[in-house]
């Protein structure tokens, strides 16, 4: 499995440089999440009272798939892997908040992602939504579930014990919600 997950890794390197998926700082730090921006391509969503819409510039949040395959490795177990996780997203939001206010996010009102940490993402502010399109949510399941797959060891075992737990779903939050929830 070591070998599946080296090349996944240099999936998501091509991946991120394909899809302009940039780390949160260049400062060596080890933050939970990688974002982008572009245009919004999905049916319209009200969130913080923000309406998105078709073509509406968005920052795409993206998990750093690169970090958790390395917490993983250290071994702690899920509770550890857990643990590690939370205190991570805690250590990235502010960054996050802080990185909304740059220029290269002017005219992003919404932060979007697509995860199946959707139960944690609402306790750290984020509305979660169901994935309207049943082609792409079939198509972002089955990927998702691979890269757990890939990323946990014990990825295929938490999957076919509680497939209903891995059904991705939309996550987002309004840029003014998240500065007045995570700024400095």
């Amino acid at each position: 499995m070591a070998w599946l997950r080296r090349l996944w890794m240099l999936w998501e390197a091509l991946f991120r440089k394909l899809a302009g998926v940039r780390p949160l700082r260049n400062d060596g730090g080890e933050y939970l999440f990688l974002l982008a921006t572009r245009p919004y391509v999905g049916k319209p969503f009200l969130v913080d009272g923000v309406t998105v819409k078709k073509h509406d510039l968005v920052a795409e949040l993206h998990m750093n798939n690169e970090m958790i395959v390395h917490v993983f490795a250290e071994g702690h177990g899920m509770v550890g892997l857990s643990k590690r996780l939370l205190d991570a997203g805690r250590l990235s939001l502010p960054v996050v908040a802080e990185r909304m206010q740059d220029p290269e996010f002017e005219g992003v009102e919404v932060v979007y992602g697509i995860s199946f940490v959707h139960r944690v993402a609402e306790a750290f502010g984020f509305h979660t939504f169901p994935m309207n399109n049943p082609f792409i949510r079939a198509v972002t399941t089955w990927y998702l579930r691979i890269l757990f797959q890939v990323v946990n060891p014990n990825g295929r075992k938490f999957i076919k014990r509680d497939p209903d737990m891995f059904v991705p779903r939309v996550i987002a939050i309004s840029k003014q919600h998240l500065i007045e929830r995570y700024g400095r």
